[in-house]
């Protein structure tokens, strides 16, 4: 039965256990990587989630990920404060994978514990202030200059990029 007693610390010492150590999933320093992302992020901001309803560990979780990017989380009293640091979307998604199987490895054991996660729709945000590079599109008079210095087969290539729009690295 779910209760105070389960603790979210105490499943994922449990799943990082048996996923790293008894079954080596990983070298010792990926093993190690692991336990520290989730003693800083996982474990301080979910670690009453299993006591908690379907939509209020939802809702938590909802806005740790927005804290995590950098955006104001959507439940006033929900305790998370954006800090110095915000993380890039793939660190968020593989904290995210964690907290993932923590919950499925728990239910695996039988523990009480809802699918907070349950959709497709808990997802890592852009950090808020990042912006993709894009590359310039190069103008008909560069590529003529490049070309001219070029070899007659990689000239056909470099034209057949061009007009058929694709990026010229």
């Amino acid at each position: 039965a779910v209760g105070p007693a389960l603790s979210l610390e105490k499943l994922g010492r449990d799943w990082h256990h048996e996923r790293y150590e008894e079954m080596e999933g990983a070298q010792a320093d990926r093993s190690a990587e692991a336990l520290r992302d989730l003693e800083m992020h996982i474990f301080p901001a979910f670690d009453d989630l299993p006591s908690r309803s379907l939509l209020d560990g939802r809702a938590r979780i909802k806005d740790w990920i927005r804290v995590m990017s950098g955006n104001e989380p959507m439940t006033p009293d929900s305790g998370f404060q954006i800090g110095a640091t915000t993380y890039q979307k793939s660190t968020v998604t593989g904290l995210l994978w964690m907290l993932r199987k923590i919950l499925e490895h728990s239910r695996d054991l039988g523990h009480d514990v809802p699918d907070f996660m349950a959709g497709k729709n808990l997802v890592a945000l852009d950090k808020v202030g990042s912006t993709k590079r894009k590359s310039p599109l190069i103008g008909l008079e560069t590529c003529v200059r490049l070309a001219a210095q070029l070899h007659v087969i990689h000239q056909l290539a470099l034209w057949l990029m061009r007009l058929a729009g694709l990026r010229i690295s």
